[in-house]
């Protein structure tokens, strides 16, 4: 039934002189089923959306023919279809029934108004004698004839999806020779698809390579499915694939399997650039005499042989996987926060004491930062050991308080040497009044408590003393200001009251966490550099002003300022440099603005 139709549809294709026809009844969904093709729609079959307003329609619904004569004219869901065949114009004839419209019969050209009136005239009659054909057959005949064109329908719809997937794609029969290939995958080869059906992989590939793609098809005709890897040469260039390889269920005795395969090439290079990339980061930290190590969400990714060793942990390779905090143990609970801020991954610096499994104990400098390792992110933080580079700091400024207490040690003998005269001078009076008639009570009195007022001053100033030449510092604790203001100055006030007025201008300020002596320490060597400053421009009179007083943010600040020489502007950058000094040979330690500013920061101050 299907040739006799078929002929009969070439023939009025023929007769008009069209490229293509076909033969559609109305389906089941409101569309179009095309039944048979010829020519250049020899492939074109199955169902299809039908506008209303399409002639096809109008010949379905009405029975009224029509001629398009521009690819403009077609309907929108026929012009894609009409434009990938290349159609310019085209006829749609009623196929009538015994009962009303059978069929639809077209036919197209890839000329534009190939067709007019005495062409419908001529396929009149092939329309007629197809409707009589199709009626005259049983509904057995016709269902057959509605399968073969699914049949084709689906064949299509199968190379559509060949040729549209990215991937290569590939079907084989059981005696493995290609049935289906698509574009991609004959381009590799610089074949076409028609070239590649019925050879097998020894054709085209190189006889190592194909009988290796041989033995991973073997599982595959037994019903298994394969997965894999897989290296190609495509024109000299190897390419590596991921190959999957399926069974296709049997029809009509026959077994079939296909196959797909990606592309990985670009991929597999840059997995093997990214693990170059990861061996020579991770033989880069092992050679740093720092520690380093890697963690993500705070577990071990790496760690070096420097960062081990400072912290006293097990070997390298029994850290990996552990967590940050079995590696470093806080020493004190105010450095527990650091060890969080690391297992946490917050960039940024600080210092942590750490205690080691032997008892010992480091301070480690910790540099925290966000990093991408092995494909995601990651913390990195590099570890100092700080430990003896703050106790030669520590040194230093027990030098530096050292030196600050010879620089004063005239203007403090002076200091004590004015209430000691007093005191001993009131000693040898009451001593005389004894001797004599004797002493009166209200005289000795006031001799004595004038004696205690000078002693007093001399233990204040032997107090402050002491207190700066401490060597070993105390834990911060709460002080006033007030305290280390006048400790200051009972140490250097008479050597600057020599060189200028000494104001003091205190507010409201609140305890400061600090250790005492060393606050007095910022406090001496900033009065100390002020009376080097005014003593250097003589010729007037000069003022010294300490003040104390809160900021806005409930700060305790203490300034001290001078109208002396000033510091050239050359050296602004470098006056808390250690061992900078401006002033001559023999005359300053350049340690003064050093201490006082490492001092400070170390108090959480600025």
């Amino acid at each position: 039934m299907k040739l006799l139709i078929a002929e009969l549809v070439e023939r009025a294709q023929v007769l008009v002189g069209a490229e293509g026809a076909v033969l559609g009844e109305r389906s089941s969904t409101g569309g179009t089923f095309v039944l048979v093709g010829t020519g250049s729609l020899v492939d074109v079959a199955g169902n299809f959306a039908t506008p209303p307003d399409s002639p096809t329609a109008l010949a379905l619904d009405t029975g009224r023919s029509s001629v398009l004569g521009a690819l403009d004219e077609f309907a929108p869901g026929a012009r894609e279809l009409a434009r990938t065949l290349g159609a310019q114009s085209a006829m749609y004839l009623a196929v009538p029934g015994r009962t009303g419209v059978r069929g639809v019969l077209a036919v197209v050209s890839r000329r534009p108004t190939a067709f007019g009136d005495r062409h419908l005239a001529q396929l009149e009659g092939a329309a007629v004698a197809l409707g009589a054909l199709l009626e005259s057959h049983s509904p057995l005949e016709l269902r057959e004839l509605r399968e073969s064109a699914a049949l084709v329908e689906s064949q299509n719809r199968f190379r559509a999806f060949l040729a549209a997937m990215p991937a290569l794609a590939w079907v084989k029969d059981d005696n493995r020779r290609y049935v289906a290939v698509n574009d991609n995958f004959a381009r590799r080869l610089g074949r076409t698809p028609e070239e590649l059906v019925g050879l097998r992989s020894g054709d085209v590939f190189a006889s190592n390579e194909a009988r290796l793609l041989t033995e991973h098809e073997a599982p595959v005709l037994e019903g298994a499915s394969f997965e894999g890897e897989e290296r190609v040469t495509f024109e000299g260039a190897t390419s590596v694939f991921w190959t999957t390889r399926f069974p296709i269920a049997a029809t009509n005795g026959a077994r079939h399997f296909g196959g797909m395969a990606v592309d990985i090439t670009a991929m597999k290079r840059a997995e093997q650039a990214l693990a170059r990339s990861h061996e020579t980061l991770r033989l880069l930290v092992e050679q740093l005499p720092v520690g380093v190590l890697i963690h993500r969400a705070g577990v071990l990714c790496l760690v070096n042989e420097a960062a081990a060793r400072l912290v006293g942990a097990p070997p390298v390779n029994e850290l990996i996987g552990r967590r940050v905090e079995e590696f470093i143990t806080a020493d004190q609970p105010q450095f527990e926060l650091d060890v969080q801020r690391l297992k946490e991954g917050r960039v940024g610096r600080s210092q942590t004491e750490v205690r080691r499994p032997d008892g010992s104990r480091a301070l480690l400098r910790t540099v925290t930062t966000r990093i991408d390792y092995d494909g995601a992110p990651a913390m990195a933080v590099i570890l100092h050991d700080v430990t003896e580079e703050q106790r030669r700091q520590a040194q230093l400024q027990v030098t530096g308080r050292l030196a600050s207490v010879g620089t004063l040690a005239a203007a403090v003998a002076h200091e004590i040497n004015n209430p000691l005269s007093y005191v001993l001078t009131n000693l040898h009076l009451i001593s005389e009044e004894l001797e004599g008639e004797g002493l009166r009570p209200l005289t000795a009195r006031t001799m004595i408590d004038d004696a205690c007022v000078g002693v007093e001053r001399i233990r204040l100033i032997v107090r402050a003393l002491s207190s700066l030449a401490r060597t070993q510092p105390e834990a911060p604790h709460p002080i006033e200001l007030r305290v280390v203001i006048d400790g200051a100055l009972q140490l250097v006030g008479k050597a600057l009251r020599q060189h200028a007025r000494v104001e003091v201008e205190l507010g409201p300020m609140p305890l400061v966490a600090a250790d005492e002596p060393q606050l007095t320490q910022v406090l001496v060597n900033l009065l100390t550099n002020a009376a080097q400053a005014v003593a250097d421009a003589p010729g007037r009179e000069h003022a010294v002003v300490v003040r104390g007083f809160t900021d806005p943010a409930g700060r305790a600040v203490l300034e001290v300022s001078d109208d002396g020489v000033g510091i050239a502007r050359g050296n602004l950058e470098r006056v808390f440099d250690p061992f900078f000094t401006t002033r001559p040979v023999g005359e300053g330690t350049g340690l003064g603005l050093s201490m006082a500013h490492r001092i400070v920061t170390s108090l959480q101050g600025t």
